[in-house]
């Protein structure tokens, strides 16, 4: 496999494009993103032309199997890269590979993967509503209303806390204690 393949296709041929999946690769992507993956909003300063934090959504799955990797982006595109390593660090594990889909061919796949998510249920759930809130009509290189930027850097924080081992472990057995 390559070391990086990125695809940039028009959101209307990617959506083409996924819809002839069949729903067992679908629940099988689901349980990939359960198991082996994370859903997260990334936020970066501004710099440049851009006049407001810029947050992002993103869908990943790492693995040592190129098999699976190749399997991921052949069916829902996005990008793959090796992780790199130190040369000492790197004699002793496998190559680990990174899948990643952002923005809206994230949102377009996690639509689709929600009725078969378990673990990552709330996350998708936080990313979906955090790409609908973005939706709402902001454009590049405007600059983005004080409220927005809250209300997205709430949403930053709400996935962060779930993905946290430790953090999101214990709203998870307080929410089925109670």
């Amino acid at each position: 496999m390559s070391r990086k393949y990125q695809t940039r296709t028009p959101l209307n041929k990617y959506l083409e494009a996924i819809s002839v999946i069949s729903e067992i690769d679908w629940a099988r992507l689901a349980a990939f993103i359960d198991g082996e993956g994370t859903i997260v909003i990334n936020r970066a300063k501004p710099t440049g032309r851009m006049k407001s934090p810029q947050h992002t959504l993103c869908v990943n799955i790492g693995n040592s199997s190129p098999i699976l990797i190749q399997w991921l982006f052949s069916n829902f595109g996005g990008s793959v890269h090796l992780r790199k390593e130190k040369p000492d660090v790197a004699a002793h594990r496998r190559p680990l590979w990174y899948w990643c889909l952002r923005e809206a061919q994230a949102e377009a796949v996690l639509r689709r993967c929600l009725p078969y998510l378990m673990i990552k249920l709330e996350q998708a759930k936080i990313g979906l509503a955090f790409r609908d809130l973005k939706n709402l009509g902001t454009r590049k290189f405007t600059r983005v209303a004080a409220d927005q930027i809250r209300r997205r850097d709430d949403m930053y924080h709400r996935i962060h806390l779930l993905n946290s081992p430790s953090l999101g472990m214990m709203q998870e057995v307080e929410k089925k204690g109670a």
